[in-house]
């Protein structure tokens, strides 16, 4: 974690006697200035996520542990400015997305291009496979392009499902929901990357 982080919250420490855990997102925020157990409670439970997020987005695990590490950061300096009768996970999501989305606004000023070098090749007669709509460079591209319209909420149910092949139940307790609002989130997530593809010229749904 950054150096301006508190130390202990960097690592993982068994022996709190108060169940954390037991504690909503918005009670942990609350205290997170003067308590780090509740720093370290909140790091652990969105630590996996969002760093699959910002890999869906940048596509390169370095940029991606950097983003996570600046997110977590942020919402430690900026607790103050929390309000705490919205969901935590929509604000924080949304600080990791706009990280994510200066990096790339970056690398567009220093023209650097990613690679999708080492991903098996498609079968050639499978117009179907997913694969095979992502392979192609600049298809992949506007897909990274497509996502980055979609709101935190909707691209990291659709990173949890399809790029670390998630069950609903993994995905329901990673972000916190019941399996019925993965469901929901998942079909609407999924119609909005369609339309957001669509406007881009991609025919072919990968999903």
């Amino acid at each position: 974690m950054p150096e301006d982080l508190p130390e202990s919250a960097a690592k993982h420490k068994p022996g709190n006697p108060e169940d954390l855990s037991e504690l909503t997102d918005q009670e942990l925020m609350v205290r997170i200035r003067i308590d780090e157990e509740c720093f370290r409670e909140l790091v652990g439970r969105y630590e996996r996520s969002v760093y699959l997020m910002a890999y869906g987005m940048l596509r390169a695990r370095h940029d991606a542990e950097e983003v996570a590490q600046e997110a977590f950061l942020a919402i430690y300096k900026n607790a103050h400015l929390f309000k705490t009768y919205l969901p935590f996970s929509s604000w924080f999501y949304t600080i990791a997305s706009n990280l994510c989305k200066n990096v790339l606004r970056s690398r567009k000023r220093k023209k650097l291009s990613l690679s999708i070098e080492g991903a098996p090749e498609p079968e050639a007669d499978d117009d179907n496979n997913p694969l095979k709509v992502l392979q192609d460079k600049s298809t992949r591209e506007l897909l990274k392009e497509a996502l980055n319209f979609l709101s935190p909420k909707y691209s990291i149910v659709l990173m949890l499902r399809y790029g670390e092949g998630c069950s609903y139940e993994e995905i329901g307790e990673q972000l916190g929901l019941t399996l019925s609002a993965v469901d929901t989130r998942l079909y609407r997530a999924k119609n909005q990357l369609k339309f957001a593809l669509k406007r881009l010229g991609i025919e072919k749904y990968p999903f």
